[in-house]
């Protein structure tokens, strides 16, 4: 079962949400992405869960922001996969 907030859960499974991230214009696309960090990091146990269950919807789009063309979104979408799958709660995402 989904314990995530409906409103992080509604963010993070939106199309468009992973669209703000990759915009041109800088203001815009790094509040997309502090929000971004933030769903993914503050309740970790729950996001691990949530990671887990959703996998290839999750990872599917975020891959795309690995392979975006705006440098900044992708060093900072490595950075954040770093730190997720380096975090002993994602442990089952990791070994994926």
């Amino acid at each position: 079962m989904n314990r995530l907030p409906k409103s992080s859960s509604f963010l993070i499974n939106s199309e468009i949400f992973f669209k703000y991230v990759e915009l041109s214009t800088c203001d815009i696309a790094s509040d997309a992405f502090a929000t971004f960090k933030d769903l993914l990091t503050r309740h970790k146990v729950l996001v691990a869960e949530f990671l887990e269950q959703n996998y290839d919807t999750i990872f599917e789009d975020y891959e795309k922001l690995l392979q975006s063309e705006n440098y900044v979104t992708k060093r900072q979408s490595l950075k954040l996969l770093g730190e997720l799958i380096l975090d002993r709660h994602n442990f089952a995402i990791m070994t994926k």
